[in-house]
């Protein structure tokens, strides 16, 4: 069985998330996302409970690769709804051409209109990710990478396969002439749609997984060990987070039955009954 079920008393006694009347939560610890997405995925992540070791080792190979990571990386949420906004334009371009290009930038110029606009930011910002991310797991080890940045990397090949944006990526000048405008327009979000909100998502993911690496590093937060062999939950120095000077305990669950049942555990002076 590799998905578990929690009562809702019990998710309201833990205050996994928060509740009506309650400023604190367990998600709140983990909360360091930047985005509006990336804190839907942090979300999802929370309340998709798995015993699956391969989906386990995954998220944890991904969190110990993302803490290699000594920068900051903080992402603008209002440029990220640029970036969706603009996606999102009806109208498309079905070719280029450097007279069309030249007629809107003069357009825009003497009429300023959000369409335009809207590229200006969605293309800027697009490029700018994927600079920011190339330069992030190119500075992380290449010996084993976790599914997400492989993911990744395949994204980068096939948008590279068009010498515009592998130049512009790799350049050091972030100024993006009209001409070059247009024609990563016509790529971005017409060409290579799919590929690009798959980046996306993968951004939102980096943003979500890379929130808990903050949690870890604000709060002493450490991994567990995973062991394929026992089905055992052991946890050394368990407390909850919310209480005045709370107690350590060691929580042992073996996993002979399909349910557990968590009991707070009450102290009368040094011994516990």
């Amino acid at each position: 069985m590799n998905t578990f079920d929690i009562d809702k008393q019990t998710l309201a006694d833990l205050n996994i998330f928060e509740a009506y009347g309650v400023n604190k939560s367990i998600f709140s610890l983990f909360n360091f996302t930047s985005t509006i997405k990336g804190n839907d995925k942090l979300i999802e992540i929370f309340k998709s409970a798995t015993t699956d070791i391969k989906i386990l080792n995954e998220r944890q190979e991904l969190i110990k690769y993302l803490s290699n990571y000594s920068g900051a990386l903080n992402f603008d949420r209002t440029n990220m709804d640029f970036v969706e906004s603009y996606l999102l334009q009806n109208s498309k371009i079905k070719s280029y051409s450097r007279i069309s290009a030249l007629t809107k930038a003069a357009n825009y110029f003497f009429y300023p209109n959000q369409a335009y606009y809207l590229k200006e930011k969605g293309v800027g910002e697009i490029v700018f990710l994927l600079k920011k991310l190339a330069e992030m797991f190119a500075g992380l080890s290449d010996e084993v990478k976790p599914a997400l940045v492989k993911a990744f990397d395949e994204v980068i090949c096939t948008l590279f396969k068009h010498q515009l944006v592998k130049e512009v990526v790799e350049r050091s000048e972030s100024k993006i002439t009209i001409f070059e405008l247009e024609q990563l327009d016509l790529i971005l979000r017409g060409i290579e749609l799919k590929t690009v909100k798959l980046f996306l998502d993968l951004t939102y993911q980096v943003d979500a997984y890379f929130a808990v690496v903050k949690a870890a590093r604000k709060y002493n937060f450490t991994l567990p060990h995973l062991n394929l062999k026992e089905r055992n939950l052991i946890i050394k120095g368990v407390f909850h987070p919310f209480l005045n000077q709370p107690t350590r305990m060691i929580l042992n669950l073996k996993w002979k039955r399909t349910y557990a049942f968590l009991q707070e555990v009450i102290w009368l002076g040094n011994r516990p009954f």
